[in-house]
């Protein structure tokens, strides 16, 4: 389809949408975020895509990203401004809902809430996990031996005993940890 069609629905469904015939958030979300599963301390950067719905230029967004209805973020000013992308990091795991406020120039405000839009895991680094895949394996063993004869970068989960060196007592930990003879958060 060319441009000039894409706009031409564009157009229609925004009459539509006006309205009152297709509710606007059947037809598209009002915001999306670059990643839904994190882990505790990731940032989640949220694009406001609000639009069809209201008279722009909007001149207030508020963002609540636990579903409190406490807003964490608001942005105002010009309708750029208010679009902006926004950035959050979520503190604790779970699994959160997400509402998005807008304001338009009339004022009217219309919102909208992704029910149970993030899951945030409880992240923090497995001791002996080398490679970071979330398992301490065999795996990890080839990781710290190449990290120890510098073939490869550090990492944090690559300090296996925790002792802020990285050497063959890491290995051994490992070892100890896939044998079962031992847990990645002791001594």
């Amino acid at each position: 389809m060319n441009k000039v069609g894409i706009i031409i629905i564009s157009l229609i469904l925004a009459a539509v949408v006006g309205l009152g015939a297709i509710p606007a958030a059947a037809l598209n979300p009002m915001f999306v975020a670059d990643k839904t599963e994190v882990e505790v301390g990731e940032t989640v950067t949220f694009t406001n895509l609000f639009f069809f719905l209201g008279i722009p230029p909007y001149t207030k967004a508020e963002w609540d990203f636990d579903g409190d209805g406490v807003f964490e973020i608001t942005l105002v000013g010009t309708h750029a401004e208010v679009m902006a992308d926004v950035v959050w990091a979520y503190d604790a795991p779970g699994v959160y809902s997400v509402i998005l406020q807008m304001t338009d120039s009339t004022p009217t405000t219309r919102w909208e809430v992704r029910w149970n839009y993030i899951t945030v895991g409880p992240g923090g680094v497995i001791p002996g996990d080398a490679n970071g895949d979330g398992v301490v394996n065999a795996l990890d063993i080839t990781k710290v031996e190449r990290i120890i004869v510098g073939l490869d970068a550090e990492t944090p989960g690559a300090d296996a005993n925790q002792d802020g060196v990285m050497n063959c007592l890491d290995i051994t930990k490992i070892e100890r940890i896939i044998a079962g003879l031992d847990f990645g958060d002791e001594d």
